[in-house]
């Protein structure tokens, strides 16, 4: 006879069976999206070790060559996309050829597939394999919850740090957790995420894989510090700000000259003495409170100039792109913006546009009553101010005092920031 637990365990897993099936009946029906049912059916695994349960109800089982096959056919399909560019400038030949090419394999068997070697592993590379391939391929899909994927490259680094306990890629491995973030903040999967790495910076086996997770730990707390969704008062924002900075300090001790390791494709190679000043500077200037006189841009004609070149009125720095929908529906809030403090605001474009042509062409076909930088893509300034998504909005007080950054605040509550700015400035 069961036991009262055995009992419970039964009737959890039946729960469960129960609620994948109807998830993927109401998917079939067309009463939900299939993708939307999630990787957290992917993830219903059966206790007698034959697999895991997909969204097409079929078991996956802890099959390396599952995840094999999504590797080699992804790569087939990039480099196929690739020669479809290369072939033909025609946008309607290379559309045609791409229709033709198919979308890109499912990422969601061999993410099965790999979540069941981590649950049955019979061969401890290919253990080590699959935990890797869930922190390197599991990124967040705009048709799935996002919350739904953090937990896969979390599974798989928590397998890495229990099963190889000097395990010597870390630092990429970081990077790589750190990316899948994306424009995520906030939740318990974000803050585990985050949790996991602040503790490698004390766990990880070498000075580098610590200092790695130091830096990375540090930028955490300065994407909190900039508080994204207005829900934390300036005295909260200051705090994660110095917990930053204690990080950051010192950072590079021992291993000054040791290069920062990054991703192949990635454009800063840098020491780590050099990553410590950069990190240290950022704190300095890009963050609340920070002053951003030295930080410097190009004009449209090529120019360079600093923001210094702006102190003595309020600036509000606009971040954005000609393609960015959200941005050009904001620009006539930006046009009142203007009219309504007239000289006591100046407002400063930055376009992350991929060429200087097509911002100019846009301004001379919409006038924007403002001054204007371009700094292009994957810049200095992007890293420089941490940039996850456009439109950016920065506030600066007249003496080149961060006061307030925005991603999601509505259009009323910066206008009121603004206008309290200014009047402080007109009262002094």
């Amino acid at each position: 006879m069961w036991s009262r637990a055995t009992q419970c365990h039964q009737a959890a897993k039946a729960a469960s069976r129960l609620a994948l099936l109807a998830s993927l009946y109401l998917a079939r029906i067309g009463w939900a999206d299939e993708a939307q049912v999630g990787l957290a059916s992917e993830h219903l695994l059966e206790q007698d070790g034959r697999g895991t349960v997909s969204t097409s109800g079929q078991f996956v089982r802890p099959d390396w060559s599952v995840v094999e096959a999504y590797i080699d056919g992804t790569a087939a399909w990039q480099r196929a996309v690739k020669d479809v560019h290369r072939s033909s400038t025609d946008p309607t030949a290379i559309s045609h050829r791409l229709a033709e090419l198919g979308p890109a394999p499912s990422v969601l068997p061999a993410t099965a597939a790999a979540n069941a070697i981590l649950d049955f592993p019979n061969d401890r590379e290919e253990l080590r394999k699959a935990a890797e391939f869930l922190i390197e391929y599991s990124q967040p899909k705009p048709n799935l919850l996002l919350k739904d994927f953090l937990q896969y490259p979390l599974r798989g680094a928590e397998a890495l740090a229990k099963h190889f306990p000097r395990y010597p890629h870390w630092p990429l491995r970081m990077q790589q957790l750190t990316e899948t973030l994306g424009p995520i903040i906030g939740g318990p999967d974000y803050d585990r995420v985050n949790r996991f790495i602040a503790d490698l910076a004390t766990s990880a086996g070498d000075s580098v894989g610590r200092a790695t997770a130091r830096y990375y730990t540090a930028m955490n707390f300065l994407e909190l510090s900039d508080d994204r969704r207005g829900e934390l008062t300036d005295e909260e924002r200051r705090a994660w700000r110095q917990r930053a900075l204690e990080l950051a300090t010192g950072l590079s001790t021992g291993i000054e000259e040791r290069e920062f390791p990054v991703l192949s494709g990635k454009k800063f190679e840098e020491s780590f003495a050099e990553v410590e000043d950069f990190l240290l500077d950022m704190i300095a200037t890009t963050t609340l409170g920070g002053n951003v006189s030295n930080v410097e841009g190009h004009r449209l004609d090529g120019s360079k100039e600093h923001l210094s070149n702006h102190r003595g009125r309020v600036l509000f720095l606009h971040v954005w792109a000609t393609w960015c929908g959200p941005c050009i529906r904001r620009l006539p809030d930006l046009r009142e913006m203007a009219e309504q403090f007239g000289s006591d605001l100046q407002i400063l474009g930055v376009s992350v546009d991929e060429d200087l042509n097509t911002v100019r062409e846009f301004i001379t076909q919409e006038p924007l009553p403002w001054e204007h930088w371009y700094v292009g893509q994957d810049s200095e300034f992007d890293r420089q101010w941490r940039l996850k998504g456009i439109p950016t909005y920065v506030l600066i007080d007249e003496n080149g005092v961060v006061l307030n950054r925005y991603k999601y605040s509505s259009i009323q509550v910066i206008r009121s920031d603004v206008e309290k700015a200014v009047r402080r400035r007109s009262i002094q």
